[in-house]
């Protein structure tokens, strides 16, 4: 699982296959290009992946759009852009915090876990990666970040979403890949959808199934 988002992102070179977003193949590309060809990515470790813990809200907030003509000018940040646009992610994603200019190391687990969902999915991007995105975060959280992936995928976005809580994947998937030993063992439609065929696939205990 891990090593399949990481060549999805650009994290990792794959030894077979491509990555093709719209389009563009990107299997050989960086992580800037894969987002730049519309990817965003919300990662299962905020604190090592998602966050600059030390850095501000504003600036983490700012995290792959420093090239952007509305936060830069020239060689420099425009820092009341940044400000801006962190206070306006606070207030969309119910994110408690106390300003823009706070340290993120000061959130809680679950307002860290907001403003990395949030930056993501602002991006607007055709495919979103969730990879466990609801991880260590209280049930308010939990449902939140959940109608937020359902939002972007009835507003006609690609959602991938990697979890290891099957209920989470059984409640919110269209369609359910089921990966073991390195390939794909079996797909099943929402309506189709069982536990316990989901977990016989999983460990390899049944031969591969179609969705219905």
């Amino acid at each position: 699982k891990s090593q399949l988002i990481e060549a999805l992102v650009g994290m990792r070179a794959p030894l077979a296959g491509r990555v093709v977003v719209l389009g563009r193949d990107v299997t050989s590309a960086d992580v800037a290009r894969h987002r730049a060809a519309g990817l965003s990515y919300i990662p299962a470790d905020r604190q090592r992946v998602g966050l600059a813990l030390q850095a501000r809200i504003s600036e983490n907030a700012a995290i792959g759009r420093e090239t952007s003509p509305a936060f830069r000018r020239g060689p420099f940040l425009r820092r009341d852009a940044m400000v801006r646009f962190a206070r306006q992610l606070i207030e969309r994603y119910a994110i408690k915090a106390a300003g823009p200019n706070a340290r993120s190391a000061s959130l809680s687990g679950g307002n860290k876990q907001k403003l990395v969902v949030g930056r993501e999915l602002s991006r607007d991007t055709p495919l979103v990666i969730a990879e466990n995105p609801t991880w260590g975060v209280d049930i308010g959280a939990i449902d939140f970040i959940h109608r937020e992936l359902i939002r972007m995928r009835d507003a006609g976005h690609a959602v991938l979403l990697i979890s290891t809580e099957l209920d989470e994947v059984i409640a919110l998937s269209d369609r359910i890949f089921v990966l073991a030993d390195g390939r794909i063992a079996g797909e099943f439609s929402a309506a189709t959808a069982d536990r316990l065929a989901i977990g016989a696939l999983m460990t390899s205990r049944d031969q591969p199934r179609q969705a219905a």
